[in-house]
């Protein structure tokens, strides 16, 4: 992941804001792809925090530690299928709410309310190949399919619905890129007057150097790659002792 600006005042004193609250999206534009694709639903799942995606466009309130549904149909109310103990936890999600005691009461209760539904959007990815996308488990997904169901990915939804840059977000990132742009100056500019000095400088180094620019500038994210010969062919490179 790229450095972001945190939430709040932000680096150079800039007022930010966060890109995308927990649990919107446009239900319109997500029911129009969703007949795009020639899908009868999107089913978000969820179990006690597995499925972040789940957890970023549904506005669940608490813990909600037990399996939770939300289909999102291609027209009309979505609906919440929650366990009978916490659908308070689903009070300011929008849709019908429909709730479960136990499994086999689960079971009866999820055939019912796909009825009629032929393909239905999942975080599920094809022989695993999106890892990161693929969030429901496979004796969900097994669940699902019992009930006559064909489930499909859902990763063009989940791009569209998480993805989508909208004023505020494309501004943070042009700010952000402003920073990284100065950072990598300041980096090469660092590495250049050591070696001028006569002086050696490892990757380390550099890489702490960077890492304190990003904190005084406000920029969140992950430790920067800094490698030097044969090491920059790997991108999972820790930086080391190695010498520039």
């Amino acid at each position: 992941m790229p450095p972001t600006l945190p939430t709040g005042t932000g680096a150079a004193g800039v007022a930010v804001t966060e890109v995308e609250p927990q649990g919107r999206f446009d239900l319109a534009a997500v029911q129009g792809l969703l007949a795009v694709q020639n899908l009868d639903g999107w089913l978000i799942v969820d179990h006690a925090g597995q499925n972040p995606v789940a957890r970023s466009l549904v506005a669940v309130q608490g813990n909600a530690s037990r399996r939770w549904f939300y289909l999102v149909p291609r027209t009309g109310e979505p609906t919440v299928l929650c366990h009978a103990s916490e659908v308070a936890s689903f009070a300011n999600v929008p849709g019908m709410k429909i709730t479960y005691t136990g499994y086999r009461d689960l079971d009866k209760i999820l055939r019912a309310m796909l009825k009629g539904k032929k393909s239905l959007a999942m975080e599920y990815s094809p022989k695993g190949a999106l890892p990161s996308l693929s969030r429901v488990d496979a004796g969900t997904v097994e669940l699902v399919r019992a009930a006559g169901v064909k489930v499909r990915s859902s990763d063009g939804l989940v791009q569209f619905a998480k993805a989508t840059w909208g004023p505020e977000g494309r501004k943070q990132h042009y700010i952000a890129v402003h920073h990284l742009v100065e950072l990598r100056k300041d980096a090469l500019a660092f590495i250049g007057n050591k070696l001028a000095a006569g002086s050696r400088v490892t990757e380390r180094e550099v890489q702490q150097r960077i890492e304190k620019g990003m904190a005084m500038r406000g920029l969140v994210g992950p430790a920067p790659v800094v490698a030097f010969g044969k090491n920059s062919a790997d991108p999972d490179y820790v930086p080391g002792p190695a010498l520039f």
